[in-house]
């Protein structure tokens, strides 16, 4: 499951945010360098997680489900969430059992603002993965 996913080609987008989108993220760097627990990893090691995917050769034959904010965001200019949202709809293509589910309400935080579609969305891919574990 991909929730609000970013993927290996956004980190070629980082070029094109706005400086509060910069600013934020080295707020988190600041953080993270404070925390010993790194709870904002992502930012820090976003090169790290790109490499190893790209190292993958294969992705298994399972269900994909990708949850898909639908609201803009503001702070990132409409050019890259048109890329994004390109790039989240090309991790479609990783699997043939796949779709994407768009939680209209949210933005890059599904989770917090609708719990339920990604609650939801875990039992269905779960109940996918039992069925074809038994077949």
């Amino acid at each position: 499951m991909f929730l609000e996913s970013s993927t290996t080609k956004d980190i070629s987008l980082n070029e094109y945010q706005g400086k509060a989108v910069k600013t934020i993220n080295r707020l988190f760097k600041v953080f993270d360098s404070l925390s010993s627990h790194k709870q904002f990893n992502e930012i820090n090691f976003v090169k790290k997680i790109v490499d190893r995917i790209q190292q993958t050769a294969t992705f298994p034959e399972i269900p994909v489900f990708i949850i898909t904010g639908g609201q803009e965001n503001r702070m990132m200019p409409e050019e890259i969430r048109k890329k994004r949202l390109e790039n989240q709809l090309e991790l479609l293509s990783l699997s043939r059992n796949s779709k994407q589910i768009v939680a209209k309400k949210s933005g890059h935080f599904p989770q917090l603002s609708e719990p339920i579609i990604v609650i939801d969305s875990i039992k269905d891919c779960a109940e996918q993965l039992n069925k074809t574990n038994h077949n």
